[in-house]
């Protein structure tokens, strides 16, 4: 993923810790590359066989559990 992706990402997500949203035992910086790795992974099987998976299905699912496993647990805050 492009730098200028995970910089964009970074910056989303610290915005996110700051409005008190992202878990407080995750770092943006850490964030950042398990979303990344996420969507890495996603896409290089993707490509190897297309027909293996819906790229747009699979990786909404994939991509919001990732982002639910972000948030701060409301009974915390």
């Amino acid at each position: 993923m492009a730098s200028e992706c995970l910089d964009a990402l970074l910056i989303y997500l610290r915005k996110a810790r700051d409005q008190g949203l992202l878990r407080e035992d995750l770092s943006p910086e850490n964030a950042t590359r398990l979303l990344q790795a996420t969507l890495s992974g996603l896409f290089h099987d993707w490509l190897r066989d297309p027909e293996a998976f819906s790229l747009y299905k699979y990786g909404t699912q994939l991509v919001d559990i990732q982002l639910r496993l972000f948030e701060r647990d409301s009974a915390s805050s």
